[in-house]
Parts: C-alpha cells; sequence; structure tokens
C-alpha cells in the first residue's frame, strides 16, 4: 500500500526580529514615554500656577482686610471728635511730628495712570486699646489740678516715646511719653514733660486737667505703600520685588509680598449732605477736601510669587482685587 506524501511544512525555529521590528518597537515607545512625560510636566505646571494664584488670592486677601480696617477706624478721637477742640503738643519743629491736628484722619498722594507710580494713603487715628482712665493723683480721691502734672494710671501699658492722645468729650492733647514711674498711690505715672525724643514736646502743660471722664488712646499715623525698600527704614524686600508696607508713625513693616500696585479713589460729598457724590483720586482732591471723603475705593495688583506661572513663558501672573470701605467716624 502506498503512503501519501505528507504536505506539511517543516516547522522553522525561532530566529528574533528584524532590525526593522526592532526600530518600530523603539519608536513605539519613545512616543508612549514622551506623551508620559509631557503630561506629567503640564500636571506639574498647571499644579505650580494653581498653588501660585492661592497664594495671590491670600496675599490679595490679606492686603485688603489689613487696610480696609484702618480705613474703617481713622478719623477716631474718642468722645471729642472735632479736631479744633484739641492741642498738638508734639514739637513740630524736630522730625517725626504728626499733624495730627492740622491734617485730620486721612490723606493720600497719586493718580490712577498705572503708568505712574503708586498711590499713597496716610491714615490717622486714636487706638482705644489700652482702656487706661486717667486716675486721682493728688490723694486717693482728688485729681491734681496742675496741667503739667504726670497722667496717673492704674496699668503700665504706655512706653517711653510712644504717641499719646488724652481727651473727654470737650477737648484733648497729643503728646509724647517722656518716662513712666510707679507712684507712692502704687499706679503708674505718665509724664509728659518738654523734650524728650524725636520728636518730643513743645510745652508740658496740657490744655486743661483731664480727670475720670477722660481716656488715653494711642495716637497713630499709618501709611500704606508700595516699594521695594521700607521709606524709613531701608529695609528691603526679601526677593527684591514689590511689596505692600505698612508704616506706622514711622516705623516701617512689609506687610505683604508682591504687591505691584496701588489705586485709591475717594468718595466725597460735595454738597454737604453726608451722600458721597463722586470718586476721584488724590490728585483731583485738594487737601481741603479730605474733611469730606466718606469712603475709600481700593484696587491692588497681586503678583504670583515665582516667575514662569503666566501664559507667557517666564513672566509672573498677576490679578486686581477691589474693594470699597466706610469711613465709619464719618458716616454714623
Amino acid at each position: 500500500m502506498k503512503q501519501r506524501a505528507s504536505t506539511q511544512r517543516p516547522r522553522r525555529g525561532q530566529r528574533g526580529l528584524t532590525m526593522v521590528e526592532l526600530m518600530v518597537a523603539i519608536t513605539i515607545g519613545l512616543i508612549l514615554t514622551a506623551g508620559i512625560i509631557q503630561i506629567f510636566v503640564n500636571s506639574k505646571q498647571t499644579y505650580r500656577i494653581e498653588d501660585a494664584m492661592a497664594r495671590v488670592q491670600e496675599s490679595g486677601r490679606m492686603a485688603l482686610d489689613s487696610m480696609a480696617n484702618d480705613i474703617r477706624m481713622s478719623n477716631y478721637w474718642g468722645c471729642q471728635a472735632n479736631l479744633a477742640n484739641t492741642t498738638n503738643d508734639l514739637n513740630n519743629a524736630n522730625a517725626g511730628y504728626i499733624d495730627f491736628k492740622g491734617r485730620g484722619g486721612i490723606q493720600g498722594t497719586g493718580d490712577s495712570n498705572s503708568a505712574n507710580p503708586p498711590n499713597t494713603i496716610t491714615l490717622r487715628s486714636a487706638d482705644s486699646s489700652p482702656g487706661l482712665t486717667p486716675q486721682p493723683n493728688a490723694t486717693a480721691t482728688t485729681f491734681n489740678q496742675n496741667t503739667a502734672a504726670a497722667l496717673r494710671v492704674t496699668s503700665n501699658m504706655p512706653r517711653t516715646n510712644d504717641i499719646l492722645l488724652v481727651s473727654d468729650c470737650s477737648g484733648g492733647d497729643f503728646f509724647q511719653v517722656t518716662g513712666t514711674a510707679v507712684d507712692a498711690l502704687g499706679g503708674f505715672d505718665i509724664n509728659h514733660a518738654v523734650g524728650g525724643t524725636s520728636p518730643g514736646n513743645s510745652a508740658a502743660a496740657f490744655a486743661k486737667v483731664y480727670q475720670g471722664d477722660a481716656s488715653i488712646f494711642y495716637a497713630h499715623e499709618i501709611t500704606y505703600y508700595i516699594a521695594t525698600t521700607g521709606a524709613n527704614s531701608g529695609q528691603r524686600t526679601f526677593d527684591g520685588q514689590p511689596a505692600l508696607w505698612r508704616s506706622v508713625n514711622g516705623a516701617d513693616q512689609e506687610l505683604v509680598d508682591d504687591v505691584t500696585d496701588l489705586r485709591i479713589l475717594y468718595g466725597e460729598d460735595t454738597n454737604s449732605d453726608r451722600s458721597i457724590d463722586r470718586y476721584v483720586t488724590a490728585t483731583v482732591l485738594n487737601t481741603t477736601n479730605y474733611n469730606n471723603v466718606y469712603s475709600v475705593k481700593i484696587k491692588i495688583t497681586v503678583q504670583t510669587p515665582a516667575a514662569n506661572t503666566s501664559l507667557t513663558v517666564g513672566q509672573r501672573a498677576q490679578h486686581d482685587f477691589w474693594t470699597t470701605v466706610a469711613i465709619r467716624n464719618r458716616v454714623l
């Protein structure tokens, strides 16, 4: 019997990949790797931008909150709201003199043109935080009728060189503390002699004797401005970028980093009806018209703390923040 010939082809052994197949595999692997790297880079950049913008939001909120609080409390002088009834005993011939009486509670500089230097705003007010009331100082129940006598209080809150306001509902005196001491009655004496550290006092005697119906306040002149270097201290920002500075009685403090611009509009009452008729810049507003300002509109520009966080390569993203603040002690 004749066998049929097998039609099955002999199996060949595995010989490996050809050069073409290897190059195709490598190319596909490189494409996949490049895609994964691109996704990672984009995700990281997105995270950097979102994190930077979160910092911008925090900085903007902090800057506006600080400024709004000081603006809201500006022009507060205790029971005596009329500065015409106060006396400024600070020596106006010396550096550091603050014209509380002549310049009032608010002033500013600058215009709305972003090509020009940022605006500044100066706020003056009394701070009631000490909670101090003059105490009898001749005996346990009698006030000394000498207007140059030290103010006696029950706690030693003020420090030498602090600038204070003592006032009741009929008048007040701005003065600088020239020393404090424990007295024979167990209280503390606040001295206000002539001279002292600049600006010092031009007179030791107050305009009147202040008794138990008076209050003692810290007197503040606060200025907000944008700079890379403090106006009085020479202190520089840590990264060389502009920042919002807060100066209190000439002492600089860098408040918020990366604030690049500050623009301010003042709500002015032009017809004495205690209603705002227009918002104008400090350049337009005459000095005598600041007493007619009832609110302040603030715009600040904050940039991201790191470069290359904008759609433009290498640039910093920026965001504007607005708020309007009523001057509480004028609108009530």
